[in-house]
Parts: structure tokens; sequence; C-alpha cells
């Protein structure tokens, strides 16, 4: 079982109630706005508050279009980023990386290198992210 990713600055509702007030806005004036999800919102909206491990799904408004990247890019951008977190309250990408990484079953860690280097071009890629996604693999995080 993947281990639970980390916790948003913003909850599940209060994401929701915003998408919410902003079809509501653009309701009156006729328009229908796009945005598209990225990071941890989407780590919020479409894994169920980041607990199902199955398709993901996002919530629909009726003047308003969400739309999210692959999880594979996702993952890809959470590695680029490869926050590992502190004492200090910092943010952690480990959690969802390590649920990213058992959602697309993934079993090595040259398979998550592999599909980070799809996205972004290998010498741009941070050793800082090698480090961790080979280290996560030999301590069995994932």
């Amino acid at each position: 079982m993947p281990s639970t990713p980390s916790a948003s600055s913003l909850s599940r509702d209060a994401l929701l109630n915003a998408l919410r007030r902003l079809s509501d806005e653009l309701g009156p004036h006729g328009v229908t706005g796009e945005i598209c999800l990225c990071g941890g919102a989407v780590m919020v909206l479409a894994f169920s508050a980041r607990h199902e491990t199955t398709g993901a799904q996002l919530p629909q408004f009726p003047h308003l279009r969400v739309s999210m990247p692959v999880p594979e890019y996702v993952l890809a951008m959470k590695c680029m980023a490869a926050r590992i977190g502190g004492t200090g309250g910092e943010q952690s990408d480990v959690p969802d990386i390590v649920f990213l990484i058992h959602h697309l079953q993934l079993k090595t860690a040259q398979e998550v290198l592999d599909l980070v280097a799809r996205y972004y071009p290998g010498n741009r890629i941070p050793v800082r992210t090698q480090y961790l996604i080979e280290g996560l693999f030999q301590e069995g995080k994932t």
C-alpha cells in the first residue's frame, strides 16, 4: 500500500469552494472559463484527497472547465522539484512522488528517471532528483 502523500496547504473543500465560486462568477457573464491544475491541487482533487489510486477524477462545474496534466507529467514535475522538506515545516514532494510511482506501477528507479527524461532534457534533471529516486527504491519506500 503506498504511503499517504503529504498534506496540502489547501484542503480539498477549500479548493472545490474556490473553483465553485469562480464558476459562479463566470455564469452571469455567459462565459465558460478554463483552468489547468498542477502539482498539489491535482493530488488533492484528482486523487480523492491523495488516497485513491484508481483513475483521476476532476470535479465539474457549469461555467468552468477543469483539466490537469497526465499523472506521468505530474510525477516528472514533482521529481524535478525534488523538495525533501525539513524540520522547519518546508514542503516535501516525497510522499506525492511515492504515491505516483505506485499509481503508475513503476518498478525501478531507472523507469522513473526515464519517465522524467520524456518531459525534461536529461542534462536539466538535477542530481538531487536522481539521488532522491534511487534512494527511495534502495530504502524500499516504493
